[in-house]
């Protein structure tokens, strides 16, 4: 009876009606009428280098590019797809090395997998707005394009999309995405920064593996997970900050990014992977005690700092009288230098001088504009400490007590702290305010500059010793 069944479903599926499309070709192209009488084009014989594909043949309308409908012909140099085109199919370009140009009509809205890929000769393509989605490997392998613009209707980005385009310098990722996918950006070694939109949740496999070029990027706030290898190779990169909603960091996720000197990574993160930092040789962790960064850090023989986010206050050192003795050796247990506070009446108008007893050279920094630029005094050695004198004092006078290079205000030089000057001078940054900036500059040449940094580790290192 089982059988009965199953033979009677067969024929009838043998007697439901079918659609056949109708293959054939005119003149250099072959095509086929699908059910809507619309055609698409499904081969190319020509030898032709300039390429006009007709909007219409026999009638019926062009509306799309079939799957690798011009693979491989690569004495083609330009192509004109004709307005009325809806989509563009898997490897309907692939290998066309020649291909310098081509313009995408409007009313395009899907370009599938692979479409331009290997089209090396390629610069620049401008996608139209409509267009919802570009598929795996679009327009991989397309070394010489330098530049590509994505409108705000993609709202897919597949796998690969974009990997191997080795020439792109920038690219603008749409605000719609939600996902990078794997491997999108994967050896685009041009690209020096990318803007990642804050609705993206994830970060895919290798998704800018080897993209040395890459010097800064900003993962936003939303990402949840970073996925394996995602910035591998990317040895350009010199500091990292993983927002608070990321939970995972996937296996050899900053693999090889050898010039990384500091990753800070929040609570948040539960999951850190296996080989996460690997070769990264320089790089310091900085997390919140007992966090799952440094257990990792512990477990890996990796620098850890631990940092907090909780806001407070530096609490003030007690304020002397002139010509007396400051001890600032315990007062410099916040990243901020010891504040000196004016005294109840205000500091005595005109010159001042006073002594900080410390055991090592401190630096006084003097600000009369309420702290939004500090000068450094210069100080005289004593057999009390270091003689300051501060000139033209008025009672609103702010002064500063603390050690250049203690980049983390502990107190001490250390490692931390050298690493820290590093990143802020590698990236280009500034320092966080004007008395930062004061400790930034260890040679006290208004500037930071590598020899800082070069002075600082020497400093640490017991090879050198600083007269700040």
């Amino acid at each position: 009876m089982r059988f009965v069944k199953c033979l009677l479903f067969v024929i009838a599926i043998m007697l439901l009606p079918t659609f056949e499309v109708e293959a054939a070709t005119w003149g250099d192209f072959g095509y086929e009428v699908k059910e809507d009488d619309t055609v698409e084009i499904t081969d190319y014989t020509g030898l032709g280098s300039n390429v006009i594909i007709p909007n219409q043949i026999q009638g019926h309308s062009v509306t799309s590019i079939g799957d690798y409908a011009f693979y491989g012909c690569s004495d083609i140099i330009s192509m004109e797809i004709p307005e009325g085109v809806t989509s563009i199919g898997g490897g309907a370009f692939w290998g066309c090395s020649g291909l310098t140009s081509i313009e995408i009509p409007e009313g395009v809205t899907s370009i599938w997998g692979y479409a331009f890929a290997e089209c090396s000769g390629l610069t620049s393509i401008e996608i139209p707005e409509g267009v919802t989605i570009l598929g795996n490997s679009t327009f991989t392998g397309c070394s010489g394009l330098t530049s590509i613009e994505i409108p705000g209707s993609v709202t897919y980005i597949l796998g690969f999309a974009f990997a191997g385009c080795s020439g792109l310098t920038s690219i603008e990722i749409p605000e719609g995405l939600t996902s990078i996918e794997n491997g999108v950006f994967n050896g685009c070694s041009g690209l020096t920064s990318i803007e990642i939109p804050k609705g993206v949740t994830s970060i895919g496999l290798l998704a800018f593996g080897d993209c040395s070029g890459l010097t800064s990027i900003e993962i936003p706030e939303g990402v949840t997970n970073i996925g394996d290898s995602a910035f591998a190779y990317c040895s350009g990169l010199t500091s990292i900050e993983v927002p608070k909603s990321v939970a995972s960091i996937g296996d050899y996720a900053f693999n090889a990014c050898w010039d990384l000197i500091s990753i800070e990574i929040p609570n948040s993160v539960t999951n850190i992977g296996d080989y996460v930092l690997s070769g990264c040789d320089k790089v310091v962790i900085y997390g919140e005690k007992g966090s799952s960064a440094e257990i990792y850090a512990n477990s890996n023989g990796i620098p850890f700092v631990a940092i907090s986010h909780e806001e407070s206050t530096p609490t003030p050192t007690p304020t002397p009288g002139i010509g007396d003795v400051l001890n600032v050796d315990n007062n410099t247990s916040s990243a901020a230098p010891a504040i000196v506070l004016a005294p109840a009446g205000g500091w005595v108008e005109g010159d001042n001088t006073f002594t900080v007893e410390c055991e090592k050279p401190c630096f006084v920094a003097i600000s009369y504009d309420g702290g939004q630029t500090y000068t450094r005094l210069e100080a005289t050695s004593t057999s009390d400490g270091y003689s300051f004198t501060a000139e033209d004092m008025t009672a609103d006078t702010i002064l500063a007590v603390g050690y250049a290079g203690d980049i983390n205000g502990d107190g001490t030089i250390s490692n931390s702290d050298s690493t820290r000057l590093a990143a802020i001078y590698v990236s280009k940054t500034s320092a966080s305010d004007a008395l930062m900036g004061l400790i930034c500059d260890v040679n006290n040449d208004g500037q930071i500059t590598n020899s800082d940094i070069t002075g600082l580790r020497a400093a640490y290192a017991g090879k050198r010793q600083l007269n700040w």
